[in-house]
């Protein structure tokens, strides 16, 4: 049996439109204000804890997840509204740099995990294709047909819920890296992945380029814009 590895999704908006409409009007607004604050709280810490945990080393995971731990305690808190919250972490988070964060995860854990196996593609080679998608994703060269193509082929979806009897049910989507991957399989991802890169002409960056660097980096941009929110 292949081990997945859970990622969460951050679909906070839609969430919280539900609870407004349907938690609102039942238990009154100060509920869905505290409520809604929690809702989100959670939603980030959980999130960022779960793109991140095969998709960097240790260290690099801590500080993402310890920013993002502090984070949301100031959306607890209220010091970050909701509304800022949406506009500067959510939709980046739900696109990109979840993407980029699933291509450091496939290198890590796909490309690793198979080196033993006869046939299978050089590591070397793989990570080259892994830092022209990243790159490009950084410079807005992708398509978004071609991002949906690349995220089809390394994550899978599903979903959990949580709330037992007399609770308010929360249920969220959740992306997981694909794992278990045959040598053919891989071989057939690595070759698209190619593919998209050639036909994008996106070049390998010079050696100066640190792909995990770069998206622990956005990681640390979306915490300080919330931050600049609080003084406001």
């Amino acid at each position: 049996m292949s081990k997945k590895t859970c990622c969460g999704c951050f679909a906070l908006g839609c969430l919280t439109i539900i609870v407004a409409v349907v938690v609102g009007g039942y238990f009154g607004f100060d509920y869905l204000r505290d409520s809604g604050r929690d809702l989100a709280a959670d939603g980030l810490k959980q999130t960022v804890e779960k793109i991140t945990e095969v998709a960097f080393d240790e260290a690099d995971r801590n500080d993402i997840n310890r920013a993002a731990g502090e984070m949301a305690e100031n959306v607890r808190s209220g010091e970050v509204g909701l509304v800022d919250l949406f506009s500067k972490a959510t939709q980046h988070l739900e696109t990109g740099l979840y993407l980029k964060s699933m291509l450091l995860a496939f290198e890590r854990v796909n490309l690793s995990q198979g080196e033993a196996v006869d046939g299978m593609p050089a590591e070397d080679a793989g990570s080259d294709v892994v830092k022209r998608l990243i790159y490009g994703l950084n410079e807005n060269k992708l398509s978004t047909a071609q991002i949906a193509s690349i995220s089809s082929m390394i994550m899978e979806r599903y979903s959990e819920s949580t709330g037992g009897e007399g609770e308010v049910k929360v249920t969220r989507s959740f992306r997981r890296l694909k794992t278990g991957l045959s040598v053919e399989e891989l071989g057939r991802n690595l070759e698209m992945m190619k593919k998209i890169c050639e036909e994008n002409q996106l070049e390998l960056p010079g050696p100066d380029f640190d792909a995990g660097k770069s998206v622990k980096e956005e990681f640390m941009r979306i915490f300080e814009e919330l931050r600049k929110s609080i003084s406001r």
